[in-house]
């Protein structure tokens, strides 16, 4: 059936026009469709408070039809503008035997308790932190793999001990190439949802050649850095490289 036609305001929009709230909240609406629809903020510290205002003012306009689902930390104020939030759900911190259920599951059944024990320590009390710490102790060398196990190289590294999700991956991004450095920051840096036609123009203006484009991607999207769709794994990295 061929893609629907763009409204004026879309068109406005993608011309780079700055446009008014209730152009750009209709905009919003004519992306959706009619049908019901939601919106994920995710996570909710990374949008900026115009695009929430556009959000809000699209819901005004169909009341009882559009969901707004925001990912936040449990002390975070939302905006009243957004109106009262009408179920929240809190997600405790891991424990401590739930972090080891965890890194089982990345490491595989067959790993040692001690190096599972080791890796929850340093990756502390969320999921998304044990992974991180898994994956830098693999990328450093300190986690080998052994037939269906991992283990460590030579000895344990010395002082294990709970680490910033962030932290972690800082120490993995000192393990990247030169190259893939600079396509990470490129990426990190380009709109979400900007095509690899536009990175490869970008990249080139910055004298990386399209060959080592696409090997840099393949490398972060291996190493967990990258979504299939080219766009940073998650909300920290941009924060990690810039």
């Amino acid at each position: 059936a061929g893609s629907p036609a763009r409204s004026d305001a879309q068109k406005r929009l993608i011309a780079g026009e700055i446009l008014p709230l209730a152009d750009a909240a209709a905009v919003v609406l004519d992306v959706l469709g009619d049908g019901p629809a939601w919106i994920v903020l995710n996570p909710f510290a990374s949008i900026d408070v115009a695009s929430l205002e556009v959000i809000a003012a699209a819901r005004a306009r169909r009341p009882g039809r559009l969901a707004i689902v925001a990912r936040a930390p449990h002390d975070t104020q939302i905006p009243s503008f957004l109106g009262e939030a009408s179920s929240r759900s809190i997600l405790p911190a891991l424990r401590t035997s739930d972090a080891r259920e965890v890194l089982r599951t990345v490491l595989g059944a067959a790993t040692t308790d001690d190096v599972v024990r080791r890796v929850a320590t340093m990756g502390g009390d969320t999921t998304l932190g044990c992974e991180e710490a898994a994956r830098l102790l693999v990328a450093s060398g300190d986690l080998v793999r052994e037939e269906d196990a991992f283990v460590w190289r030579t000895t344990p590294r010395g002082g294990v001990e709970g680490v910033g999700v962030e932290e972690l991956a800082r120490g993995r991004l000192e393990l990247l190439s030169e190259d893939a450095r600079r396509v990470l920051e490129l990426v990190s840096v380009l709109p979400r949802g900007a095509s690899r036609d536009v990175l490869r123009d970008v990249a080139a203006k910055d004298g990386l050649h399209a060959r080592a484009v696409a090997h840099a991607l393949t490398v972060l999207a291996s190493e967990a850095w990258l979504t299939p769709r080219d766009e940073p794994s998650a909300h920290f990295v941009r924060r990690v490289v810039q």
